[in-house]
């Protein structure tokens, strides 16, 4: 069970970051795609 928990809460942490890296990226393509 906590192995099991721990492992949820690590894929939810990497797919919240992957998701803030994508919307970083984004975000400078789009001031990028305004200059």
């Amino acid at each position: 069970m906590g192995t099991t928990l721990h492992t949820a809460c690590e894929r939810v942490y990497l797919t919240l970051t992957i998701a803030l890296l994508m919307a970083s990226a984004a975000n400078v393509m789009l001031v990028c795609a305004w200059l």
